[in-house]
């Protein structure tokens, strides 16, 4: 089966929807399916599997910055892509986002599967583009939500709702567990304890959270466990990325 995976936001951007969409390519290369994946990209990628469709633009949205990409000229690359791999289904993740996977959901005539990933309380910026993207939302065969959360956040646009389907785990890779990745509690700098948040290393707001309380703990240090850059965080703030 010849599958293509669009993502909206920059490939080498760190981020949840980027990992899944990598980990899920390079499961269906491994299983004998031709594989490809649309992204944008700021930087040359080297995965043989990706197909750059442009440069993106970073575009604040609920309390982030999007890497998007939506020109005339990544219209084009993804029209010819399409015309040249002829893809037996494509699968869009977050199709309502003003980016790659939206511009393949509308230039495509394969099946598609749409994965929505985020939520926020309200947006009114969604509400307001509701018509618009109910066109997008007709041209979608099937749609997952990562969960329940995210599929009420589209229920507005969707109306005949997205099947709930959590992230998967690579059950495989934690079934031998190494020596900890990090260290335990007391064995580095003299901490007593470390505390850990999950998410990307690209943002350090969080560290200054710690400062905040670490007159509460004053033997503990912070750490990052997540996918993406290392923080580019103040020198006052001891903070390890694992």
């Amino acid at each position: 089966m010849r599958v293509l995976l669009s993502c909206p936001y920059a490939w080498d951007a760190p981020g949840g929807v980027q990992v899944h969409v990598r980990e899920l390519a390079s499961r269906l290369a491994a299983r004998g399916h031709e594989t490809i994946v649309l992204a944008p990209a700021g930087e040359r990628v080297t995965d043989d599997l990706v197909r750059v469709v442009g440069r993106p633009v970073r575009i604040p949205y609920g309390g982030k910055v999007a890497p998007i990409c939506f020109s005339r000229a990544s219209w084009r690359r993804i029209r010819r892509t399409l015309e040249v791999f002829e893809p037996d289904v494509v699968h869009a993740h977050e199709p309502f986002s003003p980016s790659t996977s939206m511009m393949s959901v509308l230039a495509t005539d394969a099946p598609v599967v749409a994965t929505f990933h985020a939520y926020h309380d309200r947006s009114r910026l969604l509400e307001a583009a509701a018509p618009l993207l109910r066109s997008v939302a007709r041209r979608i065969d099937a749609a997952v939500a990562v969960s329940r959360a995210a599929g009420r956040f589209v229920a507005p646009v969707f109306p005949g709702g997205a099947e709930i389907v959590p992230n998967g785990v690579d059950v495989e890779r934690f079934a031998q567990p190494g020596p900890p990745a990090f260290p335990t509690a007391g064995s580095c700098s003299g901490s007593a304890a470390w505390i850990l948040r999950r998410g990307s290393r690209s943002w350090c707001g969080r560290s200054d959270a710690w400062r905040r309380s670490s007159p509460t703990f004053p033997s503990s240090s912070p750490g990052t466990a997540g996918t993406g850059m290392r923080p580019t965080c103040s020198p006052r703030t001891p903070e390890r990325a694992f």
